[in-house]
């Protein structure tokens, strides 16, 4: 009856689905491959990334070091800030601090 109608076609749908999950695997592994082959870019690439993410005029109270990435501002001492790595220290851990993701965003 139905149930013999319907059994072909859900072995078809698993088949194509097993397919397409295939093709997006071996897709997936040869993009992976192609990035490892590149690398990260030149070291030029990486300094330009680099100066776009560092915090102009900011420096860390935590390790006296320009800030790059996330900045860690206090909201409740008049100039203090962490970089991620003395944020993640502990550092400061009695006041609410404010991550700031984009340089400039913030005073």
């Amino acid at each position: 009856g139905l149930k013999g109608k319907i059994k072909p076609v859900l072995q078809k749908w698993k088949e194509q689905a097993k397919n397409r999950r295939r093709e997006f695997r071996a897709a997936a592994q040869a993009k992976e491959q192609e990035l490892a082959k590149e690398g990260n870019g030149t070291p030029e690439d990486q300094s330009a990334a680099e100066a776009e993410m560092q915090h102009p005029g900011i420096v860390c109270d935590g390790c006296n070091v320009a800030i790059i990435g996330s900045r860690f501002h206090c909201l409740k001492c008049p100039d203090y800030d962490l970089c991620g790595e003395c944020e993640a220290k502990g550092i400061h851990p009695n006041h609410p601090m404010l991550r700031i993701r984009v340089p400039g965003k913030f005073p």
